[in-house]
C-alpha cells in the first residue's frame, strides 16, 4: 500500500539543456551564464544572462505569458 508513496517522495529532477543566445559582441551564438527569466513590457518572457565567451549581456525572447 505504501510502496507508491516511496516512489512519489523521490525528487523529480528535469535535465535542462544549456540555453544559447546570439551575442552581439562575438557575432556568434554561445551558451548563457547566470540565466534569469524577465517579463518584458509587452507581456513576453525573456531569458537574460551573460555570454560564456566574452561576458557581454545577451537576451533571448522565450514566449508569451500564459
Amino acid at each position: 500500500m505504501f510502496g507508491f508513496l516511496k516512489w512519489m517522495a523521490k525528487p523529480f529532477v528535469k535535465q535542462v539543456p544549456s540555453v544559447t543566445a546570439f551575442c552581439m559582441k562575438c557575432k556568434d551564438t554561445h551558451p548563457m551564464n547566470e540565466v534569469k527569466e524577465v517579463l518584458l513590457k509587452n507581456g513576453r518572457r525573456s531569458l537574460r544572462g551573460s555570454c560564456n565567451a566574452c561576458g557581454g549581456n545577451v537576451s533571448r525572447i522565450s514566449g508569451l505569458v500564459a
